[in-house]
């Protein structure tokens, strides 16, 4: 359970920076050195985990629900789209709740589950992740930022 809260939430680096973003987000008027300010955005980062957690088992008993087929191409569709998640692992939520949602209708109409994916389910990966942020966008991001930074010195 770690292992998926930490895929969904991302590493203990990028916690500190959501909670920082939450942080800035709210007012605040107490002075900025105390630690009872990160309370809101410890309670906002906790509250999502919890809502987070029931919708991912909500979607896991939907994906149970579903024919042995399409079962296994959804388990390993996760774990190939896991591979590029950023960030918190929201978009690739989102992506496999809409991929979930096909797979429900298609396996209703008795569809077979390649003849909605295609022979390529690389491929159907691909383009459902496109417009969502990867590692390699960070990464590039990154890269290009300390570039800068260490031009400009």
């Amino acid at each position: 359970m770690i292992n998926l809260l930490t895929r969904i939430l991302g590493d203990k680096k990028e916690w500190k920076a959501m909670a920082a973003r939450a942080a800035a987000r709210s007012p605040d008027t107490r002075p900025a050195d105390t630690s009872s300010q990160r309370r809101p955005a410890m309670i906002n980062l906790l509250t999502r985990i919890l809502g987070d957690k029931k919708e991912w088992k909500a979607m896991e008993a939907r994906a149970d629900a579903l024919p042995r087929d399409y079962q296994a191409v959804y388990d390993e569709m996760k774990g190939y789209m896991w591979r590029f998640a950023s960030g918190d692992g929201m978009a690739i939520i989102a992506v496999l709740k809409d991929v979930l949602g096909l797979f429900e209708t298609s396996a209703a109409e008795r569809k077979g589950v390649l003849d909605v994916t295609g022979e390529d389910v690389a491929a159907f990966c691909d383009e459902r992740l496109r417009g969502t942020t990867s590692y390699f966008d960070t990464w590039r991001a990154s890269l290009n930022r300390e570039v800068a930074r260490k031009l400009a010195d």
